[in-house]
């Protein structure tokens, strides 16, 4: 799990301002990825593979696109 509050920040709003969103998943049959209500993103192993979680933030119309790369060997 990996806590969005405590690492997008914005000095000059909240982060609850800004909204968090998966943009895509590049292997789902490998990695779950999941933002909860609490800005928390969760990726669950399914399978052996790779997956590149793509997270978009908003924030007063500006716009950020942030890959991850997540590997799953079993």
């Amino acid at each position: 799990m990996i806590d969005l509050k405590t690492i997008v920040s914005d000095e000059d709003n909240l982060s609850s301002a800004i909204v968090k969103s998966i943009k895509s998943n590049s292997n789902p049959a490998a990695v779950s990825a999941v933002i909860n209500r609490n800005d928390e993103l969760f990726q669950t192993p399914i399978a052996s593979g790779t997956a590149d979680i793509k997270i978009t933030l908003i924030q007063m119309e500006k716009l950020l696109t942030h890959s991850l790369a997540m590997v799953r060997s079993m």
